[in-house]
């Protein structure tokens, strides 16, 4: 019989062994969680199973769990199901490609105590490669706004999130729709069904983690097609709600690609200028994306290339 435990922490992965080692070393060095018991569910999303082999050195932490299943959703959904064999109240969700300093999974679970909100999330902590820095205050793919403690919160994702287990169980369970596998937003489209079903979603102001941002994504195309998908996922997601929104999603779509356009034509490249002139564009086409159907997806490059696209935990 399977071992209960308070706590899940969710992570799924793909092709990054040291990224997930550094993780799992961390979480293995929490602290402050009084008699609170916690286990962690590798979701490895790589048809080959490399991950195995790195969650082996953590065998009395860790439940290795392979998803062959293209698709971050699909491997989310894994996480939950072997999650629920150990019963417990509370699932987090951690990416990848961070790390928890000592005291995240307490800070989570004491806003999650003081408040009895149904979702705790905290902040993403972006830790640039040396001459990038200056990233950080141009881009917001690089920095998490300042909140209230336990103020409420609108958009969540799994970078750093616990949710109570109680919504993962019974008829009306949530999960993670695999129409999103491919262009990401899985997890923002799961906790704004939550939400609409009258969860509450509150911050942790304390509870932070680390996200290690490779070279890769410091370039104007990665930025550019990031800035591209979250136009999309921002559509798709008001076309949910309204679906007789298309029209009017399609001429802002328009306005953005135009008003982007002119802007780029009268900076210099690079300038926080240019920057922004370029954000307003590819939102625009994501706009244009959603509405005609034709999605752009991301998560489908990562793995066309033989590697992982950088971008939303896997």
């Amino acid at each position: 019989m399977s071992q209960n435990f308070d706590l899940v922490v969710t992570v799924a992965t793909f092709q990054r062994p040291e990224m997930l080692k550094a993780l799992l070393h961390s979480i293995e060095h929490q602290q402050d969680l009084g008699n609170m018991k916690f286990h962690v569910v590798v979701v490895d999303n790589d048809p080959s199973g490399s991950a195995e082999t790195t969650t082996k050195e953590f065998a009395s932490l860790v439940t290795y769990v392979h998803e062959p299943k293209p698709g971050i959703a699909a491997a989310r959904n894994a996480g939950i199901e072997a999650a629920a064999v150990f019963q417990p109240r509370a699932l987090v969700f951690i990416d990848d490609d961070e790390v928890a300093p000592p005291h995240w999974l307490s800070q989570l679970v004491s806003t999650w105590k003081e408040t009895s909100a149904d979702v705790v999330t905290g902040p993403v902590r972006f830790e640039l490669p040396d001459g990038f820095e200056h990233l950080a205050n141009a881009v917001p793919h690089f920095y998490t706004p300042d909140r209230a403690d336990h103020s409420p919160v609108e958009d969540v994702a799994t970078g750093n999130t616990l949710v109570d287990a109680t919504w993962f169980h019974g008829s009306a369970a949530l999960r993670f729709s695999e129409q999103y596998s491919l262009t990401g937003g899985s997890d923002i489209e799961l906790f704004n069904r939550l939400r609409r079903q009258g969860g509450r979603c509150v911050w942790a102001a304390k509870a932070s983690v680390v996200e290690t941002v490779p070279r890769a994504r410091t370039t104007p195309q990665w930025m550019r097609q990031r800035d591209l998908r979250n136009g999309q996922l921002r559509a798709r997601l008001m076309l949910e709600s309204n679906s007789r929104a298309t029209l009017r999603l399609a001429v802002e779509g328009v306005l953005r690609v135009l008003k982007g356009a002119f802007v780029i034509t009268l900076s210099r490249p690079e300038t926080s200028s240019n920057i922004q002139g370029w954000r307003t564009l590819q939102t625009g086409r994501g706009y244009l994306k959603a509405v005609s159907g034709r999605h752009f997806n991301e998560y489908a490059l990562g793995r066309n290339l033989g590697r992982q696209y950088p971008g939303e935990g896997i």
